[in-house]
């Protein structure tokens, strides 16, 4: 059985069009402007053309060619008329910067962050791929399935997303999700993206990477309710502070601390709650209807 051909992936890296994606598939090609006349559309960028550049891709090597006109289009610091793509490549139109990428490739890491893997379960523990086996099994069944991914965690995992064509945005906003982008908790939706739960699942599992949940819920709908919970207030403080709920073994010992009427909120339109139990690594599932351990 034969795999198919890589899709392209084209993203925004930068400011409020931040993770904006698109994909192509072998054989086609996409345009990328400010308006709607391109399959694209950046319409925050007023220096960018109605229609900027346009990107090819024959299933193992992409061109990017400039389509704006006096407004530049740039591969890697360079203008270019039309140019071979590189995986990983830069280009920049008008004050936008995207990179794009081959599917299933991800780009080197670039953050300062160190791999954070915990103490007591350490990589070598003897059933920690079996857990992950038997869990990405089930996960794979669970739909519509969301993850929120800590990329504080390990320095490849904004690159593992990247190179999918899985939607996924901060749940910061404004500076603070420019600034802390490398470490920022993401929500990430796994529709239709197997191999990407896949990667997350075999490589994180154990190593507190990520907490998933199925819900019909929009994308946007889902990451407006998981803000919400980011800052909390405790009791004895004055100032709120962080609430790392998407660390999977944090969340498995703050639910049964809680009240009904407080899991209840925290679920809103979540249907199930799905992630690592921290003591044997089993997945553990909670739901309103059940509240309790699985």
């Amino acid at each position: 059985m034969t795999s198919s051909p890589p899709r392209l992936i084209v993203e925004v890296c930068h400011g409020r069009h931040r993770g904006l994606k698109a994909h192509l598939a072998p054989g086609l090609s996409l345009t990328v402007g400010r308006t709607d006349r391109s399959d694209v559309p950046v319409r925050r960028d007023r220096t960018m053309a109605g229609v900027h550049f346009r990107l090819t891709w024959d299933g193992a090597h992409g061109w990017v060619e400039h389509l704006g006109g006096s407004a530049s289009t740039s591969l890697d610091g360079q203008p270019i008329e039309r140019a071979t793509l590189r995986h990983g490549g830069w280009i920049r139109a008008g004050q936008t910067d995207f990179q794009v990428f081959v599917e299933g490739r991800p780009a080197p890491a670039t953050s300062a962050v160190q791999p954070r893997d915990p103490v007591p379960l350490p990589q070598w523990w003897p059933q920690r791929a079996d857990r992950a086996a038997a869990a990405g099994a089930q996960l794979a069944t669970a739909q519509p399935l969301y993850g929120v991914l800590d990329p504080s965690r390990h320095p490849q995992i904004i690159p593992l997303v990247r190179a999918s064509i899985a939607p996924y945005r901060s749940l910061f906003e404004g500076g603070t999700a420019e600034s802390l982008h490398h470490v920022a908790p993401h929500l990430v939706a796994f529709g239709g993206v197997p191999r990407l739960l896949s990667e997350i699942v075999h490589r994180g599992w154990g190593r507190r990477w990520a907490i998933f949940m199925t819900s019909d819920a929009s994308f946007e709908q889902m990451r407006r309710h998981l803000r919400r919970f980011l800052m909390v207030r405790l009791e004895g403080r004055r100032r709120p502070v962080f609430f790392r709920y998407y660390d999977p073994w944090v969340l498995g010992d703050v639910w049964r601390s809680l009240p009904p009427r407080q899991r209840s909120s925290l679920m809103g339109p979540i249907e199930q709650l799905l992630f690592e139990d921290a003591l044997d690594l089993r997945l553990r599932r909670f739901t309103l209807r059940d509240a309790q351990w699985n």
